[in-house]
Formats: C-alpha cells, structure tokens, sequence
C-alpha cells in the first residue's frame, strides 16, 4: 500500500462530497475535511453523477491537479438507483470496471488512491424519499441493492492492495443519529464523521 507523503487531497465522487443531506453546505464531509487538515482539499463531486460519469472526467477533474498526491473516490450512489425492475441505471460488474479502472489510473499518474465505500440507507425512509425507484425493487430492499455497491468498494481495496476508507462501518452504528431526513444522505452529524474516516486514512 502507498505510503507517498500527503500534499493535498482530491475528493472526487458523487454530491455526498460537497454535502447533500447536511443542513448547510459548510457542514458537509468535504468542508469539514478542509478544516481538520492543513493541506490542499479540493472538492470534485457532482450532483447524480455515476462512476460512469466520474470515468469521463478523473483525468480533468482529479489526476490533472498538481496540489493533490491523494484521490478519495466514492462513487455508487447514483449507480444503484434502478431504471427498471431490478435494472440499475450502472450495473455491478460495470461499476466495478468503472472504479477499478479509476484506481489504475491514478495510479498511473503518480497519485495514491484511496477508494471510500457508501453510507448506508434507511429502506423505508427511502420507500417514502423515492417511491417511483422503491416500487422496481422486487427482489431485495432499498437497503440491500445499495449495500452490494458498497461491498464492491471493499473488494477493490483489497484486490488493488489500496486504502478504504470504511464510511459505512462508522455510520451504520449510529444509523439513525446520522442519516438525513430523506434515509438516503448523511446528515451533519454523518457528514462529520465521514470527514474524521477520510482525515484518518490520509493520516494513516
């Protein structure tokens, strides 16, 4: 595993990086992050962006940056939510090739990667927040379909020998105390802890 010295940190990803479900931007994950550490923290994430999306635009958005040597990636959110019954809008074996990919190139390109896993989700929140989504889920809950996203993450860790920052081990003891109002994002409370998990992987 990478051990390069920390000169600064992009967070690239979905808009659970700059802080949706936060009560205000400032209490997002991202700028939280910026104030608990004394280097670069650039925030590069997109409002219902897939890792699809994410693969078009890493070179630009995060292997470009000259203050970074780190890339957080978290990316799944948006790849889970189904198109159809069963059918999700990026299916498994995609969005890992998508995030496997996303890690070699960083590589490539001298930065260390570091891949983050999904906050977990409240199913009957989420029933409520997306009910048009909820009513294709046939075979398993909001809960599940997403979480088999997040295992993908933990398995790309490990196969590419890279750090996880393991957001949902912290989060989903305190489930209900850091969940928004919607289930799906974190809430402040969530968001600062998601900051403290990616504050001690890069410090690791």
């Amino acid at each position: 595993m990478d051990k390069s010295p920390l000169r600064g940190v992009v967070l690239f990803g979905d808009s659970v990086l700059f802080g949706t479900g936060a009560s205000h931007r400032k209490f997002g994950c991202g700028r939280i992050l910026r104030s608990l550490i004394d280097v670069p923290v650039i925030i590069k994430g997109r409002n219902k962006e897939t890792s699809r999306d994410g693969l078009k635009r890493i070179q630009r958005d995060a292997l470009e940056e000259d203050k970074a040597s780190h890339v957080i990636i978290l990316f799944g959110n948006n790849d889970c939510k189904l198109i159809d019954y069963d059918k999700a809008i990026v299916g498994t074996k995609e969005y890992e090739r998508n995030l496997v990919e996303m890690v070699r190139l960083a590589k490539s390109k001298n930065k260390v990667p570091i891949i983050s896993n999904l906050q977990p989700i409240d199913s009957g929140l989420f029933r409520k927040t997306l009910p048009d989504i909820a009513k294709l889920m046939v075979e398993i809950t909001p809960y599940e379909g997403q979480k088999k996203y997040s295992d993908i993450c933990n398995q790309i860790a490990a196969s590419e020998n890279i750090a996880l920052a393991d957001i949902r081990s912290s989060l989903e003891d305190n489930l209900k105390e850091t969940l928004a109002a919607d289930g799906i994002h974190p809430n402040d409370a969530g968001h600062k802890i998601i900051a403290e998990e990616f504050l001690h992987k890069l410090k690791s």
